[in-house]
C-alpha cells in the first residue's frame, strides 16, 4: 500500500510541476518525449524551427528541475 501511495505522490507532484511550464514548452517535451520524437520530429510535427524546438525543450526542462527541486525542499 506505501507504493501506492509513493506513486499517487509522485504522480501529484509531476502535474503540480508541470503548471510551471508553457503551452509551448510543455507541447515540445510531451512530443519529444511521450511520442518519443526526435528534435527535427518535434519541429516538424509542431511547424516550428529546430532551434525553437531546441530552446523550449532546454527551458522547460530547467523550468522542471527548479520547481521539482523546490518540491525536494518542502517534504516532511
Amino acid at each position: 500500500m506505501g507504493e501506492a501511495v509513493d506513486a499517487m505522490q509522485q504522480g501529484n507532484a509531476l502535474r503540480e510541476t508541470l503548471t510551471v511550464l508553457t503551452a509551448a514548452e510543455r507541447e515540445a517535451i510531451e512530443a519529444a518525449f511521450f511520442l518519443e520524437l526526435t528534435y527535427p520530429e518535434v519541429a516538424a510535427r509542431l511547424d516550428q524551427p529546430l532551434g525553437t524546438v531546441k530552446t523550449r525543450i532546454r527551458s522547460g526542462l530547467e523550468k522542471l528541475r527548479r520547481a521539482l527541486s523546490a518540491q525536494e525542499g518542502r517534504r516532511p
